[in-house]
């Protein structure tokens, strides 16, 4: 398991091997989350997201339209688009 809580050894320890370059906490602790395996990442993502803004109405409501949309999808009503073919939308919208 990975932690993110460290004592200050470990933390001396672990500066003595970062380089240069990486050294306001943020860097740290970006360097450290991307040595997680990627749904890891992905939890703490959306852990970190969710303390931005606090808001369980926010969360009730993108829980809600997730599970909408994959009850659509399930049910054979939602029209699914290639992820290549729509990027290539995307990226031809904002041109």
């Amino acid at each position: 398991m990975y932690g993110f809580a460290l004592d200050l050894q470990s933390l001396s320890d672990f500066l003595r091997h970062v380089p240069p370059r990486l050294s306001s906490r943020l860097e740290i602790l970006e360097a450290q989350a991307l040595e997680l395996p990627p749904e890891e990442r992905v939890k703490l993502a959306d852990r970190l997201i969710a303390s931005v803004f606090q808001d369980n109405d926010i969360e009730e409501a993108w829980a809600s339209e997730v599970e909408r949309r994959i009850a659509e999808i399930e049910a054979g009503r939602a029209q699914l688009v290639p992820a290549a073919d729509a990027i290539a939308r995307a990226r031809a919208a904002i041109k």
